[in-house]
This record gives structure tokens, sequence and C-alpha cells, in this order.
């Protein structure tokens, strides 16, 4: 899904030079850029480059290059010079044709790959308790673009298992799943049903690239992994739900899943 932004691009003239951080996806329109580039502060930027393969970097990023146009209202940066922020990265950095592992490479100089340092959130993996007839959200970054959300209206799912999902949108495709039994690395917790949800135009990727899942789960534990929002039944039904896509946070958050009540 392509991202717009609110920026205002009357800041940016073209072939101006430009270095930039944070978050890169792979989700540009392949016409005038091949990602777009999320910043905590000066909001998307799409990229593009004719010497380095933007492809093989994930999440954290710092870019130097020039700015090459503006393609409604979204400024499209033709990168020179990439540096992998990750914790977990060797420092891979390219810079036109040359490359060098472990070590920082930026306009023809030589660095310890640590000299661009940044600061990143922590990932938390303690489990966290639940308690039945409760909700836990997600934790949303204030500095990712979401998409819209419309609460309390949207998309109605009755399951045949006593349950409604109401998805915060209309303009969603979502489909149920077979998946294998697994417990996420927390016995107790059983999963056995998974739900994936896309934008409605990427409802082809719906298999491969959800950007929300729902798994629904038994839990004799009262404990779920922390990157999963929750929301548990009184029936002891437990549903994780993933925000694959970090823009997806908020809807994520405003899903709303209920049991149906038995008639006696």
């Amino acid at each position: 899904m392509a991202l717009t932004t609110s920026l205002d691009t009357t800041w940016f003239v073209v072939g101006d030079p430009i270095t930039l951080e944070w978050e890169i996806r792979a989700d540009g329109d392949f016409m005038t850029h091949t990602h777009t580039l999320l910043t905590q502060s000066s909001g998307v930027f799409g990229l593009k480059s004719k010497t380095i393969n933007l492809s093989q970097y994930t999440w954290t990023i710092s870019i130097d290059g020039t700015v090459a146009l503006q393609n409604s209202g979204l400024v499209i940066i033709e990168v020179s010079a990439v540096m992998d922020l990750n914790p977990q990265s060797t420092g891979l950095v390219l810079s036109g044709a040359l490359e060098a592992t472990g070590q920082t490479v930026v306009s023809g100089t030589v660095a310890p790959a640590t000299t661009w340092a940044t600061t990143q959130a922590p990932v938390t993996t303690t489990p966290t308790t639940i308690v039945p007839g409760t909700k836990k959200p997600l934790t949303v970054q204030e500095w990712i673009q979401q998409v819209p959300v419309t609460i309390g209206t949207g998309t109605l799912f009755t399951s045949s298992r006593g349950h409604t999902i109401l998805f915060p949108s209309k303009k969603i495709s979502f489909q149920a799943l077979n998946l294998a039994t697994t417990d996420f690395g927390i016995k107790g917790l059983r999963c056995y049903s998974q739900i994936n949800v896309v934008n409605y135009a990427n409802k082809a990727q719906i298999a491969t690239a959800p950007a929300v899942k729902i798994f629904e789960c038994t839990n004799k534990t009262d404990t779920v992994p922390a990157q999963f929002a929750s929301i548990s039944l009184d029936d002891g039904r437990v549903f994780l739900i993933e925000a694959t896509d970090p823009t997806w946070g908020s809807f994520a958050n405003a899903i709303e899943i209920s049991a149906i009540p038995t008639v006696n």
C-alpha cells in the first residue's frame, strides 16, 4: 500500500542534497519510486536509486541523496548512499557500486559501522497477563502515519464459532486460513484459526502479505506474547491481533470482537 504525506513540499527543491533516516518500506509505485521512507518528524518520502539495491534493507536506515522530483505531493529522493541502522546489522552500506561489510562507506571515506548510531525503541518480548473480558491494545508510534479507521462502523463478520468481528473500515478484504496449531512459544496457549486482513485494493496479496492477522486461541495460562493486541472473551477464548504493517496499528486496536449470546 503506497502512503501519502501532508508534508509541505514547497521546502524541497529538485537537485537539493538531503539526508534522512528511519523506516524503509518496499511499497513504492515502481513508476516514480520503489520504496518509501517514514521519518520521525518530516513525513513520508519516496525513494529510488540507480546504483543501490534498496530491497536489501529493512526497518531503520539512514540515506544520503538528492531531491529528484515531486509526485502527487510526495517528494522523491534519488538515493546515493545508505547506512543500515538496525542493531543486529553488520553495518552494510552501499555507495554506488562500492560495498563494505562491517564498515561504513560514505562518499569514499571509511569509518566504523557505529559512526551513524541511532536510538531505536526496544521490542518488548515479555508475555503480558490478560484478564477474561478485557482488551489489550498495541502501542502505536505517533510518527507512523496510520490508515483511516471508522470507530463503531465498518465491516461485520459473523463466525459460525459463536463470535462477531467488527472491522473498523469498509475498504478491506479478509480471509480465514487454515492454521496449524501454534502456541507462539507460550505453554498453555493454543491458537487454531487465523484471519488475514488487507486493504481491498491489495486483496490479491491477502494470503502472502496481510496487513493484520487475527488468531483465535484458547489459553490456560492467561498470558500472551507482548507483540500482539489481545481481546479475551468471557467464554475463555482469546483473540491475538498482529499488525504486520505498522501503519495498521490503530486499525488493529479498533477491531471489536464479541461473543454471540447463547439462546437457552
